[in-house]
């Protein structure tokens, strides 16, 4: 299968902004033109899309010539060994959940999202708890907050690129023994 090096404009609009990648089929209405060795570069890389895919997630406004400089590499390849092993990673960062990790109050963040702005959990953790524990629809309160709204727009645009076994991370969250709805 070929890539096509556009990919990469269609998922920066996608994380950028209110265009929708996967209902276009990643395309754009014009072509992107420039950077044309950067985009031969990316189509000849073992997988292009997961490179795309774990930098802008972390920089939406990311130059396609920093997806091959070291930090480029570095998002890529911590990314890869996330997803190669999500279960167990997944039920590292839930260790010692607790239903307070979701409570909301006035006058600070609930403390998972704490843990998210503070790098112990990834975007991926706070997507499957969501799938599974629906806590953004009581967390709505924050819509006020810049944090939380620009947390929660990444999650939305991440969660449609973003495949995972249900069945393995819904028996790791009711071994901690959590209410699933």
């Amino acid at each position: 299968m070929s890539f096509d090096p556009q990919y990469f404009y269609a998922l920066k609009a996608h994380f950028t902004s209110a265009y929708n990648a996967p209902q276009y089929n990643f395309k754009l209405k014009r072509r992107v033109e420039r950077d044309k060795y950067q985009q031969q570069k990316l189509a000849r890389h073992p997988d292009p899309k997961g490179l795309v895919i774990a930098n802008l997630i972390i920089d939406p406004k990311i130059w396609i010539g920093q997806l091959f400089e070291q930090t480029g590499q570095q998002n890529y390849h911590a990314w890869k060994r996330y997803h190669d092993s999500l279960p167990y990673h997944f039920s590292q960062e839930i260790l010692h959940i607790h239903e307070d990790w979701f409570r909301v109050s006035k006058h600070e963040h609930p403390y998972l999202l704490r843990l998210y702005l503070g790098k112990k959990i990834r975007l991926e953790t706070m997507i499957i708890l969501d799938d599974l524990l629906q806590y953004a629809v009581s967390w709505r309160v924050l819509n006020h907050d810049v944090i939380w709204k620009n947390t929660n727009f990444m999650m939305e645009k991440y969660r449609c690129l973003f495949e995972y076994n249900l069945v393995k991370v819904k028996q790791i969250v009711l071994d901690k023994r959590l209410s699933i709805r």
